[in-house]
């Protein structure tokens, strides 16, 4: 019988799991923040921001956040990888964020070379370099699936 309450538990807690989790956060930033929140947010942290049509974009010594509606990217001058390749960096945000940051893929507008993972609410962060050099990769965090409803053929 405890067998059996323990294996029901079980299929009531795994799904709990993911419920509890929260988005990718970097530097209080998550994709659910909206620009305004964003730009108090790293006001505070000493950064100098200006509204540039659709998107925020924040300065600091060498290092610019640009937030726009469902991507934040972040320079490597931000987070001090700037002398750091693409891997270095990937395995250096797999760790403080507990993701498998490892599938290369193209992504964004310049259609640049990136490792991505993706969180457990679905939003996605990949370390975004460059074709002519692998130091200094900038980081991007996306909705991606993050508040999706899924497939559906209807």
């Amino acid at each position: 019988m405890k067998k059996i309450i323990f294996i029901i538990s079980l299929f009531f807690l795994i799904p709990l799991n993911n419920s509890f989790s929260d988005p990718i956060n970097v530097l209080g930033l998550d994709v659910t923040t909206d620009k305004q929140t964003a730009k108090e947010i790293l006001t505070k942290q000493n950064f100098i921001c200006n509204d540039v049509m659709e998107m925020i974009m924040c300065d600091k010594s060498g290092g610019t956040v640009t937030i726009s509606k469902d991507l934040i990217q972040i320079t490597c001058g931000i987070y001090g990888g700037c002398k750091y390749t693409a891997i270095e960096v990937a395995n250096f945000f797999s760790k403080e964020l507990n993701i498998k940051i490892r599938n290369p893929e193209i992504v964004g507008l310049f259609q640049e070379p990136a490792y991505c993972g993706e969180g457990p609410d679905g939003d996605k962060i990949c370390v975004v370099y460059s074709l002519t050099s692998n130091l200094g990769p900038n980081i991007d965090i996306m909705k991606h699936k993050l508040g999706g409803k899924g497939m559906s053929l209807n």
